[in-house]
């Protein structure tokens, strides 16, 4: 028997205009066999709330398909770690409570294929956000920060596959700043990352570094909206991205929507080649020209796992990365 939300998610599933979707590098076209459902968990009251979320593409066909439904209530100093074995095809609710301070670690070397992830910062809590996918991933994270809630995301993103991450500061004083590393070698990878102020008195910085290589393309929009009730915002975002070949290609759209005055609001991007005279450099010193290579993307990786909190997590980065 379908449920009422499910209903709801096949009649404006069939709305989508699925041929851009495709285009955005997100597949729909699947099929969830042997679900466990949960659905009962996607209330009324968290759809209304967090109505930004309900209204994804992906979440609406994991809904209308009868994915799984995975819930997390997170209340003081955690660590938590979320592996890919449980979450493919799942719609994954993650409630951080008031003044709790919680690391959390998506631990999913192969990849999340089919995942939304719900999380949810209750007043005054902090969040580090972890998360290292490679291979092959399909997953969209929402992130909903209240009243002076803070959120410090650390995104590794080697996989072939599409990436949505948003972020609302929904409470005054909240903040949201992800540092984003991109490695995209011989694949296609979607990326779409977005700090959305909804209230006054919020911060938030997106810094995204790439290394493309390999006949690689990236698709990477970066995205700061702020809304017209929010005032005093300051938000910043900065690209930095490094063609390694003639070959690779980057589609790279800085957008910022901002409906009010008296905010800061900035974007920087490069995109370079990495040129002969570099290579040069380099192998003057000594170095092969894959060891050039590496010797690049490892400096970028680094500067953001540099930034994790954690000493555990930061460990399993490295650890990941050498596999």
């Amino acid at each position: 028997m379908s449920s009422k939300i499910q209903l709801e998610a096949k009649d404006r599933f069939k709305l989508l205009d699925v041929k851009k979707i495709q285009r955005d590098g997100l597949d729909l076209n699947f099929e969830i066999e042997n679900s466990e459902s949960g659905l009962e968990l996607l209330t009324d009251e968290l759809q209304k709330e967090y109505s930004e979320f309900f209204l994804d593409p992906l979440v609406l066909a994991l809904i209308a398909k009868k994915a799984k439904v995975l819930n997390f209530n997170l209340d003081g100093s955690n660590s938590l770690q979320l592996d890919e074995a449980r979450l493919d095809n799942t719609i994954v609710i993650v409630r951080i409570a008031s003044k709790a301070k919680v690391e959390l670690m998506l631990e999913a070397c192969k990849g999340f294929w089919n995942t939304a992830f719900l999380i949810i910062c209750e007043e005054s809590s902090k969040l580090e956000l972890v998360d290292f996918v490679d291979d092959v991933s399909q997953s969209v994270k929402f992130l909903y920060f209240k009243e002076a809630a803070v959120g410090n995301s650390k995104v590794f993103n080697l996989a072939k596959g599409y990436l949505n991450i948003k972020a609302f500061m929904c409470g005054r004083n909240a903040e949201h700043n992800l540092n984003l590393f991109l490695d995209v070698q011989a694949k296609r990878s979607y990326n779409f990352i977005t700090n959305h102020f909804k209230v006054k008195d919020c911060r938030g910085e997106i810094y995204i570094d790439a290394v493309l290589n390999k006949r690689a393309y990236a698709k990477i929009i970066a995205s700061i909206n702020i809304d017209l009730k929010a005032a005093n915002t300051e938000s910043y975002l900065k690209k930095e991205i490094i063609l390694l070949d003639d070959a690779s290609k980057v589609d790279s759209v800085p957008k910022l929507e901002i409906k009010t005055n008296d905010v800061k609001a900035g974007h920087a991007v490069s995109i370079t080649n990495f040129d002969k005279q570099k290579m040069f450099y380099l192998q003057s010193r000594g170095l092969q020209q894959s060891e050039a290579l590496e010797l690049l993307c490892n400096g970028l990786f680094r500067k953001v796992v540099d930034k994790i909190e954690s000493e555990e997590h930061k460990n399993l980065i490295i650890n990941f990365s050498e596999c």
